[in-house]
């Protein structure tokens, strides 16, 4: 039916085993047998039948599924070919049955390509992009969960994830061990909330595909966010035995060990990353971080400069090579690049910080005092700012400004020993005063 009109149809119709029942295949071998008997028999009376039957059935063996491939269970593409035989068998059995009637082809022609036309434009409307040819495959078939899934992918892309969840699960409905369903499930979850279940769902996509790298990759993150570094070591391993060339396994690989204080073979994988991908910038930007660490600061200047090549933007990375500056007495460069993260990033609280520090060492305290209360604005709850900001207002000579800032730091930080030293200091010289 769909050969003579185009309706209904869908990008994958899904493989239905179920389904398939002895009866329909004997009918459809009988039809087949007996349109074949029926091209030889009348062959010399009728041979554009003959041909064109031909045609379909010759076409036809290479894409009729004698080998299953994929999980469809038939295409629209595989026939465009072989319809071409059955156009020309019903071409010329129209221009039979018509005879002489005036004007009848041209009506009959009129009229098909009319109504083809309009079937033409209604079925390119749902190629327009994912979403809408995902909805209609979905409203034409039953139980695709590849439609359904590829349906969630397409909302988790326009930023519709809690609609992409209905998706999956409904995916999982239909087929329970589709490992893809349940490692979407796993990318969206955490995003609303639900890291437990989103475990789960990676766990279960790899009960049902073990070699599946992404989602030992995208698990180990989850873990490691969790702060189980030691179990997401464990699966960043496995995405490399699966896929050694994978550079974002080897950089987080590479966070992790970091963490736990394996720091030579923290910068070994970060090595490996970027052979895979020269150009990955945060393999350069972690590089650079641990090898500050280590104290090889030329290095580590080399890798930023190299992460800020790649990505102008990258504020931290100007944050870090101006410490790094810093630490080899380039003062006002320095100072430039803290400028520079933050015309990036103008809440950057660390930076404002990093550039107070630098500018009170420089002996412009009125300008480090505007930073540090920019940094506290921007995030009021940190104890050791207020502390520092106290000791530059003690510095100054503002003692009642710095024991404000002692007193913050305090009620913040109870077991604060130098905040707590700052303020009875600050109290004493402030009794003192007449």
């Amino acid at each position: 039916t769909k050969m003579v009109w185009p309706s209904g149809l869908a990008v994958l119709y899904p493989l239905q085993i179920n389904e398939l029942s002895v009866w329909r295949a004997c009918l459809a071998f009988l039809l087949l047998a007996a349109a074949t008997i029926a091209a030889f028999r009348y062959r010399h009376r009728w041979p554009w039948y003959c041909v064109g039957w031909l045609w379909f059935l010759g076409t036809l063996v290479p894409v009729i599924g004698f080998v299953q491939i994929g999980s469809h269970a038939y295409a629209d593409r595989y026939t465009y070919l072989p319809f071409v035989g059955l156009f020309i068998a019903l071409g010329y059995g129209l221009r039979m049955a018509l005879g002489d009637w005036p004007y009848g082809r041209a009506v009959l022609a009129a009229a098909v390509v009319a109504a083809l036309t309009t079937c033409a434009w209604v079925q390119t409307s749902y190629w327009q992009n994912s979403l809408t040819l995902f909805s209609r495959a979905v409203a034409v078939t039953t139980l695709n969960h590849t439609a359904h899934n590829n349906l969630g992918n397409a909302l988790t892309e326009l930023g519709r994830p809690r609609e992409a969840v209905v998706q999956y699960r409904h995916a999982l409905r239909i087929k329970p061990d589709y490992a893809r369903a349940h490692y979407n499930l796993g990318l969206v979850l955490p995003g609303q909330g639900k890291t437990a279940e989103a475990i789960e769902h990676y766990r279960q996509a790899l009960r049902f595909k073990p070699d599946f790298a992404d989602t030992h990759y995208n698990l180990g993150l989850t873990l490691q966010g969790q702060g189980k570094i030691a179990e997401a070591i464990e699966h960043y391993h496995q995405a490399l035995k699966i896929k050694p060339e994978f550079a974002m396994a080897h950089n987080n690989l590479g966070l992790a060990l970091q963490a736990q204080g394996e720091i030579v073979e923290a910068i070994e994988h970060y090595h490996r990353a970027l052979r895979i991908k020269p150009d990955e910038v945060v393999v350069h930007y972690n590089l650079g971080v641990v090898l500050q660490g280590q104290g090889k600061t030329a290095e580590a200047i080399e890798h930023y400069h190299r992460t800020l090549q790649i990505n102008p933007d990258y504020a931290d990375a100007y944050n870090n090579l101006g410490n790094a500056l810093q630490s080899q007495g380039k003062i006002a460069e320095a100072i430039e690049h803290y400028y520079q993260a933050l015309r990036i990033k103008p809440d950057f609280a660390k930076a404002h910080c990093n550039l107070a520090i630098t500018l009170q060492d420089q002996g412009r305290p009125e300008d480090a005092i505007t930073h540090y209360q920019e940094a506290l604005r921007i995030k009021p709850d940190s104890a050791e700012t207020h502390n520092t900001l106290g000791i530059v207002f003690a510095k100054q000579g503002q003692l009642v400004d710095a024991a404000r800032c002692f007193e913050q730091a305090v009620r913040l930080k109870p077991d604060f020993r130098d905040a707590r030293d700052n303020l009875r200091k600050a109290q004493d010289l402030l009794q003192q005063k007449p």
